[in-house]
């Protein structure tokens, strides 16, 4: 019922399928996998799935990096939490696995990893196996600022009067050197506030070269001049993934302007017409706050996994379990509040590219 092929990002049909789509994430894009070969040297895959001749499922990936001798993996996708498959509803579910299995066992890929999977067919989800439970965040745009005001928390409105009263001011930002002074922001903020390794500079010259227009950096500055917070997003279609939000280190917490960063976002995105801004997952009852003060809905969504053997439970003595990445990630954020700042871009750039996150 269903061939499954290989497509290669120059495949015309596969942004075409994008677009068609409403859910999809800017991760499924071709220019996603162009900048995770260039900037990680990462093995790109991306499976078509046909029906008729006709797309009906866009699977990209990458070939995870493997320790020795472990089996060959499939990963949906690395860095940003969401993104997965993409395919058009009321597929049949175990048709469309059965010919997904059949396409890893011929490239000898044991396990696939998917994240999210928000834009693929209930039935087909229902095949695979949920490794873990999260809410999404999202925030439906109004059609002009009084609309979207109406949509936000108490709170939230507290926030932007607060940041109209004090005189901050937000900027849309897409040249190179802005991107460099926000990406010494966020590794002072990773340090500071996460203890986590950033992401190298080179990770967001190199989104804003694949993306162009579509990555978006908004900054706010105080009525004096000084950036005080920077929003980081990318935009499919009419919905933009805010992925990082960060704070200098100025004593200005009083002012919150990175509730004033989400406010200018909201309006710029809303005046090139985006409908949706997706705030991302919720994972504990802080981040939940936050979001649903700005308006957002949630949906409960999975992260999950496919093994070519359908009767395979565990992986293989020689594979990294899919939640090691994670426990790894922790126990690099507890020695990264230990070493210097000196190297800590090379070497949090070598941790990422590893883990996959």
């Amino acid at each position: 019922m269903y061939q499954v092929q290989s497509l290669l990002p120059t495949d015309a049909r596969w942004p075409g399928f994008l677009r068609a789509q409403s859910r999809s994430h800017f991760s499924q894009a071709p220019a996603y996998l162009e900048f995770l070969e260039e900037c990680y040297r990462y093995r790109p895959r991306c499976l078509g799935v046909f029906q008729g001749g006709a797309l009906v499922g866009l699977l990209p990936a990458i070939e995870r990096p493997r320790i020795v001798f472990g089996a060959r993996a499939y990963l949906s996708s690395p860095f940003y939490e969401y993104g997965g498959w993409l395919t058009e509803p009321n597929l049949d579910g175990p048709a469309f696995v059965e010919g997904v299995r059949d396409a890893m066992k011929q490239r000898r890929v044991a396990r696939w990893d998917v994240n999210f999977n928000g834009g693929c067919s209930t039935s087909i989800n229902e095949q695979l196996k949920i490794v873990d439970s999260v809410e999404c965040a999202e925030l439906r745009l109004g059609a002009s600022p009084e609309a979207i005001l109406k949509t936000l928390g108490k709170a939230a409105r507290k926030a932007v009067r607060r940041g109209q009263n004090s005189e901050l001011v937000f900027f849309r930002r897409q040249s190179d050197q802005q991107i460099l002074r926000f990406h010494d922001v966020f590794k002072g903020h990773m340090r500071r506030r996460f203890g986590t390794p950033p992401f190298s500079r080179d990770h967001f010259l190199l989104l804003q070269k694949h993306f162009g227009a579509l990555a978006w950096l908004v900054e706010v500055q105080s009525d004096s001049g000084e950036s005080l917070a920077y929003l980081y997003g990318i935009q499919q279609g009419k919905r933009i993934h805010l992925l990082h939000t960060v704070e200098t280190e100025h004593n200005c917490e009083s002012l919150r302007p990175a509730d004033y960063a989400h406010w200018g976002l909201c309006l710029l995105a809303a005046e090139q017409g985006a409908e949706w801004i997706d705030f991302g997952f919720a994972r504990y009852e802080g981040q939940r706050r936050f979001k649903k003060k700005w308006g957002c809905e949630f949906s409960q969504t999975h992260i999950y996994q496919l093994q070519a053997d359908a009767a395979a439970s565990h992986p293989s003595a020689f594979e990294l379990p899919p939640d090691l990445g994670a426990k790894l990630q922790d126990v690099a954020a507890k020695l990264w509040m230990k070493l210097p700042p000196t190297g800590e871009e090379w070497l949090g750039h070598q941790i990422r590219r590893f883990l996959c996150r």
